[in-house]
């Protein structure tokens, strides 16, 4: 049976009063506090500022689906289906607006709807965001960690590739990259990629995008450091941190053989702020080394024969 519009959608014109009791309504109760938080924010607003041009079409309308994803996560549900668990709850609808909660196969053919315009509106949405956070925080040092997380996906999931997953190597995989700003809890950034990319080497296009929109966020000049892991220690990587100026802290991966490969280039480069004299420790350090691996290949030979 095909319902109307009108028998789908719902307006909201009031706050529910809060009271404490034994008996419960709901097992999301909670939900009221954030919609009204949320309400306080614009979110309703700035969903149709930035995104809802680009999301796809739904007789339930876009932004209840957006609401209604936003609510599946808040209340624990980490698959589609698990809005079957939501459906006949009354504070479920309040929160996304509608009489009827959409069924998991509508949610799912809204999401395989979607095209590249609809998660870069989201981006958008995303960015005016944290981007009223970070100025309303006044913060003068802005300490943002990114890495990459894989994320196993089953066998048929659009763009997902085998890939860097230690744990499970034939398992197609996403490999997302995050940006979180440390002081305020909030992503900053964030880009999905295929399982099949190294994470350093992957990383420029969104580093740069990254730089771009902390430039238009705020005119505010604010130090800037980053953290990363070894696979970031790259010198394009490098390179771009030195050219905006940003205090960065890398790991050094290990091992002999990358310990070997870049102690020269460091040595060699004078602009990257040693010291004279940890410059020329670390030169001693190196030559010792040096030392040490031919006795160990003298040894080698010795055994050999």
């Amino acid at each position: 049976m095909r319902l109307r519009r009108t028998d789908l959608r719902r307006r909201i014109n009031g706050n529910l009063s809060i009271r404490y009791g034994a008996s419960g309504l709901t097992s999301f109760a909670g939900l009221e506090l954030v919609r009204c938080y949320l309400a306080q924010l614009g979110l309703g607003f700035q969903i149709r500022c930035y995104a809802l041009r680009h999301l796809p079409r739904s007789d339930y309308g876009a932004m209840s689906m957006v609401l209604l994803l936003l609510c599946l996560l808040i209340t624990g549900g980490r698959r589609v289906r698990h809005v079957g668990y939501l459906e006949s709850d009354p504070m479920v609808k309040r929160f996304c607006g509608v009489n009827q909660v959409p069924s998991s196969r509508t949610v799912s053919r809204w999401l395989c709807s979607f095209e590249g315009k609809g998660v870069d509106g989201l981006l958008s949405l995303n960015e005016a965001l944290v981007g009223r956070v970070i100025r309303d925080s006044r913060l003068r040092r802005l300490t943002l960690d990114v890495d990459g997380s894989v994320i196993s996906t089953g066998l048929c999931a659009e763009g997902a590739e085998r890939g860097y997953n230690p744990h499970r190597r034939k398992v197609p995989s996403y490999y997302p990259i995050t940006a979180y700003e440390a002081n305020t809890g909030q992503i900053v950034r964030v880009r999905n990629r295929a399982g099949n990319v190294h994470d350093g080497k992957a990383s420029m296009v969104f580093l740069k995008e990254l730089f771009a929109q902390l430039g238009a966020m705020d005119r505010r000049r604010r130090v800037l450091e980053m953290r990363m892991d070894g696979a970031f220690f790259r010198d394009d990587v490098l390179d771009l941190l030195d050219f905006k100026r940003v205090e960065y802290g890398i790991k050094v991966p290990k091992g002999r053989p990358k310990l070997r490969k870049r102690l020269p280039e460091i040595l060699e480069d004078a602009e990257n702020g040693l010291t004279g004299l940890f410059r020329e420790e670390l030169f001693g350090l190196y030559a010792e080394l040096r030392h040490l691996d031919e006795r160990i290949a003298h040894y080698d030979e010795k055994i050999a024969q």
